[in-house]
C-alpha cells in the first residue's frame, strides 16, 4: 500500500519489475549473490483530521494546515528570505494580517503589490495614524526599515505625490478576546504634496474577456503603461466559463490595477468597466467621453488578423507627427483568445475603428494588448 502513496513509486515500480525479470531469467534468487532485493520504503505518513485542530489556536499553529503539505517540516523552506514576508501571499487572504487568527481585531486588509515603489492613501487617512498591522504600515518599517524622522514616498489615490515623514511610532502590548497577546501600536505620518502623480495618457483599452488566470498580470501590466480606461467585454467567441468568474467584478479589478499603479510609483488608478457584450462597450466608451474633448480628434484602431487592412506599426509610421499632440485621443480594442466574428467586425467598423494587425502569429490576449498600447503610446510620444 505504501507503493502506490510514495513520491518516488514510479522509479520504485522499475526497480522492482526490472528484479523480477532477472530473477527470471537467471534462476532463484536463493541460487544467485548479486540479486538485491529492494529497500524498504517508509510508511505513508499519518495525517491528522480536522477535529484534531484546536480551536482558536491561530493559522500559523494549526497542524491540520500547513504541516499537511510538510511545509513546516522543511526548515530549507522556513528559512529562504522572502517566502512568509512577500505581500502578495499575506494579503490575498486577509487571514495573516491578523497576528493571532480569527480571535484577534480585524485590520482592513489593503492589497500591497510585492515591488511596491509608492505608498497609497486614500485622502481621508492623511492625518489618521495607520495600524501597525495594515500592510503599508509593515512595508515601511520591516521592508524599507524606516524610523521616526525618516520619510518614505507616498501618494493620494486620484491626486498628488510626495514624501511621508515618520513624526512618531507607537507600540503596545494588547489582548484579544480569546486572551492572547500581541504586539499593536500606530504611526503617525505627515505629507507633503511635491509632483502631480504621474496622469494617465489619453488611451482607452477595450480588450475581450482573457483567461481569468492571466487577468490579474494583464491588468497590472496596462496600469503599468499608465493607460485611462480598460474595457472588459464579453465577445461571441469567448470561453463563456469564463464570464462566471469572481474575478470579473469591477471591484476586484480595481485592486489588480492599483498593484500596477503602486508598482510604476504613480497615483491614478485607471478606471475599469465590465460590459456583457461588445455593443454594451463600445455604448460605455461613448458615454465616458470627456465632454471637454470635443474639439480633440479620437483614432480608434482595432487589433484583428483576418480583415486586418494593413499593419499596426505601418500605420503608425504613415500618420507621423498626426499622431502626437494633447488633442489626440487614441482606443485600442483587443479581442478574445479566439478573435472577432464577423458581425463584430461589422460593429466595430461602424464605429469608426480601423482593422489592423500586428504581424501574421497569432497571439494571446494577454499579449497582444500591451505591444498594441506600447505601440500606440510610442507613436503618441508618450514612451
Amino acid at each position: 500500500a505504501n507503493l502506490f502513496h510514495h513520491p518516488h513509486r514510479r522509479q520504485f515500480r522499475r526497480k522492482l519489475n526490472f528484479g523480477i525479470k532477472r530473477q527470471k531469467s537467471q534462476g532463484p534468487a536463493q541460487d544467485r549473490t548479486d540479486f538485491k532485493r529492494p529497500a524498504p520504503y517508509p510508511p505513508f505518513r499519518h495525517v491528522p483530521p480536522e477535529s484534531d485542530v484546536p480551536p482558536g489556536s491561530g493559522l500559523l499553529t494549526r497542524s491540520g494546515l500547513l504541516t499537511r503539505s510538510g511545509l513546516l517540516t522543511r526548515p530549507d523552506l522556513l528559512t529562504r528570505p522572502g517566502l512568509l514576508t512577500r505581500p502578495s501571499l499575506l494579503t490575498s487572504s486577509g487571514l495573516l494580517t491578523r497576528p493571532g487568527g480569527l480571535d484577534f481585531p480585524a485590520v482592513p486588509c489593503y492589497h500591497v503589490s510585492p515591488n511596491m515603489n509608492i505608498c497609497l492613501f486614500e485622502p481621508e487617512e492623511l492625518g489618521r495614524p495607520l495600524d501597525l498591522r495594515d500592510e503599508r504600515a509593515k512595508h515601511i518599517l520591516s521592508v524599507l526599515h524606516k524610523g521616526e524622522g525618516d520619510s518614505f514616498s507616498a501618494g493620494v489615490i486620484g491626486g498628488s505625490s510626495g514624501q511621508a515623514r515618520i513624526e512618531r511610532i507607537e507600540r503596545a502590548e494588547m489582548t484579544a478576546a480569546n486572551g492572547k497577546s500581541y504586539t499593536g501600536g500606530s504611526m503617525t505620518f505627515s505629507f507633503v504634496p511635491e509632483g502631480d502623480g504621474k496622469p494617465l495618457y489619453p488611451l482607452a483599452m477595450l480588450i475581450g474577456f482573457p483567461r481569468p488566470i492571466q487577468l490579474k498580470r494583464l491588468l497590472r501590466d496596462m496600469a503599468g503603461l499608465g493607460v485611462c480606461a480598460v474595457y472588459l467585454c464579453g465577445t461571441q467567441l469567448v470561453e463563456k466559463s469564463y464570464l462566471k468568474s469572481s474575478l470579473y467584478d469591477e471591484e476586484e479589478c480595481r485592486k489588480m490595477l492599483l498593484e500596477g499603479t503602486v508598482q510604476a510609483a504613480g497615483t491614478h488608478v485607471p478606471r475599469v468597466r465590465i460590459c456583457p457584450d461588445l455593443a454594451a462597450a463600445l455604448a460605455e466608451l461613448e458615454k465616458e467621453a470627456d465632454p471637454q474633448a470635443s474639439s480633440s480628434r479620437t483614432v480608434k484602431l482595432a487589433m484583428d488578423n483576418i480583415r486586418a487592412e494593413g499593419s499596426l506599426s505601418a500605420w503608425l509610421a504613415a500618420a507621423g507627427e498626426s499622431m502626437k499632440g494633447n488633442d489626440v485621443r487614441a482606443v485600442s480594442a483587443i479581442g478574445s483568445e479566439r478573435g472577432w466574428t464577423d458581425e463584430e467586425r461589422d460593429l466595430l467598423a461602424g464605429a469608426g475603428f480601423r482593422l489592423l494587425g500586428m504581424g501574421s502569429r497569432v497571439l494571446r490576449t494577454e499579449t497582444a494588448a500591451p505591444v498594441s498600447a506600447s505601440l500606440i503610446l510610442s507613436a503618441m510620444g508618450r514612451l
